[in-house]
C-alpha cells in the first residue's frame, strides 16, 4: 500500500504581513492531489495543524479547503485518515477542532479521528491514530497504543501529532509558533508497528528511533529558510 502523508499546513499563517493561504491551498489541491494521482496512491494521512481556530475568517476558508481536498481524493478512491494537531484543538471543553466540519462528512473512505482511534484500511493495513492530547480531552498515548496493538493482524502504522519526540531536530514550531503542551510519542509501545509517523515538526526528517516526519508544505518563517518543504510517500 502506498500512503501519502501531509502535515502542518497552517493555512492561516501570515509571514511578515504576507498571508500564505492561497499559496498553501494551491500546493495542497494542485501539487498534492496531482502527485497522489500520478503515483497511484492508495491512502492519504493528514497529521494535524490545519489552522488555529481563533485566526478569524481565514479559518472558514481553511476548513472548506480540507473538505475540498477530501472530496477530490475520495473521487479517485483514495482512503483517508485525518487527525488534529496542537493548533487545531479548541480548548473549551467541547472536544471540537478545526477538523470537526470535515468529521461531519466522514464515511467509509474519509476517516476523521478527533480522539485516538484505530482503522483498518482497504488493503488490511491498520492505522493507529494519536491526535494531539488536548487538556480538555486528555488520554494516555502509551496505554492507548498498547491496547490498540492487541489482536492486530497484518501491517501496522502508528500516526500521531505528539510534541515531544526523542532525537528530533526542532524548529520554529517550538519557538515562533508554540501552542499547547508537550506530549511524548509512545515509542516504547510501538515495537509491533511497521511504520511510525508524526506531525508537528516543520523540518522533514527521520529520527534515530525510526519516526518519519513529513514536515510542512512550505517555509512558514524565516527561521525555516533551510527547510526542504514537502510531504512523504511511504509503502507498507
Amino acid at each position: 500500500m502506498k500512503i501519502l502523508v501531509v502535515s502542518d499546513l497552517h493555512l492561516d499563517w501570515v509571514t511578515h504581513g504576507v498571508p500564505r493561504f492561497e499559496e498553501l491551498r494551491r500546493a495542497l489541491l494542485v501539487e498534492v492531489v496531482g502527485k497522489a494521482v500520478d503515483e497511484e496512491i492508495d491512502a492519504f494521512l493528514f497529521l494535524g495543524d490545519l489552522c488555529d481556530p481563533d485566526s478569524g475568517p481565514v479559518v472558514f476558508r481553511a476548513m472548506a479547503t480540507s473538505i475540498t481536498l477530501a472530496k477530490k481524493l475520495e473521487a479517485y478512491g483514495i482512503e483517508q485518515v485525518w487527525i488534529p494537531g496542537n493548533h487545531d484543538v479548541i480548548e473549551d471543553g467541547s472536544g471540537t477542532t478545526t477538523l470537526t466540519p470535515l468529521a461531519a462528512i466522514a464515511n467509509d473512505v474519509v476517516h476523521v479521528h478527533e480522539r485516538p482511534g484505530k482503522v483498518v484500511l482497504k488493503e488490511s493495513v491498520t492505522v493507529i491514530t494519536l491526535p494531539f492530547v488536548a487538556s480538555s480531552e486528555a488520554y494516555d498515548p502509551e496505554s492507548w497504543v498498547e491496547g490498540a496493538m492487541k489482536g492486530v493482524v497484518g501491517p501496522v502504522v502508528v500516526a500521531g501529532h505528539m510534541t515531544n519526540i526523542p532525537g528530533v531536530t526542532p524548529g520554529e514550531e517550538a519557538t515562533e509558533m508554540p501552542r499547547g503542551r508537550e506530549v511524548r510519542f509512545p515509542i516504547e509501545k510501538c515495537g509491533r508497528a511497521d511504520v511510525l509517523l508524526n506531525g508537528h515538526f516543520h523540518r522533514q526528517q527521520k529520527t534515530e528511533s525510526g519516526i518519519w516526519i513529513p514536515g510542512s508544505l512550505a517555509r512558514l518563517t524565516f527561521g525555516e529558510s533551510d527547510h526542504q518543504p514537502g510531504f512523504l510517500i511511504v509503502e507498507v
